[in-house]
C-alpha cells in the first residue's frame, strides 16, 4: 500500500466521517469500516503535522465513534507523536470512547521505550483492533447492568 502525497494540504469532508489530509509529507485518511472508522495514516508524523491526526481522532471521539489509529504503513514517528497518541488515550478513557492503534514496526520499538504501562490499546491488524473494541463494548454492557442492578 502506498499513500499519495500532494504538495497542497487537501481536505474532503470532515475527517472521521470519510475524508482525508494530505501534505507533502504525511496522509491521514479516514473511512468507516467494520463499525469503526478507521483513521490511516502514511508518511512521516512529526511536530510540523501531528496536529492533523489529533483533529481527526478528537473528531471521532467528541461525536461517539470508535475508532481505529492504523499506522501500519507509517514510515516515520516522531517524538511529537507519543505525546498525541497519550493525548488521545487520556481523553478517550475520560468520555468513554473506544478505540484501538495499530502501530508500524517502527513505532512498536518506539513503544517498547515510551509505553511501558500498557496505556495504549495495540493490536497487531484490522481484525484484531475490531476484536479489541467488540471486547471493551461487552465489558462496557455489563458493567453498566451491574452498576444499573447493583
Amino acid at each position: 500500500m502506498s499513500a499519495v502525497h500532494n504538495t497542497k494540504s487537501t481536505t474532503t469532508r470532515t475527517p472521521c466521517t470519510g475524508g482525508q489530509f494530505c501534505s507533502a509529507r504525511l496522509c491521514v485518511h479516514a473511512q468507516p469500516r467494520g463499525g469503526a472508522v478507521v483513521i490511516s495514516v502514511t508518511g512521516e508524523l512529526d511536530a510540523s503535522n501531528v496536529d492533523n491526526l489529533a483533529g481527526c481522532a478528537k473528531a471521532c471521539y467528541t461525536s461517539g465513534h470508535s475508532f481505529v489509529l492504523d499506522f501500519s504503513e507509517l514510515k516515520f514517528f516522531g517524538a511529537q507523536g507519543i505525546r498525541s497518541l497519550f493525548e488521545i488515550a487520556d481523553e478517550c478513557d475520560g468520555n468513554g470512547s473506544q478505540w484501538a492503534f495499530i502501530p508500524s514496526r517502527e513505532v512498536t520499538r518506539l513503544l517498547g521505550i515510551c509505553d511501558k504501562d500498557d496505556r495504549l490499546p495495540t493490536a497487531e491488524s484490522f481484525d484484531a483492533a475490531l476484536e479489541k473494541l467488540s471486547a471493551r463494548s461487552r465489558a462496557r454492557r455489563l458493567l453498566q447492568l451491574v452498576t444499573k442492578s447493583g
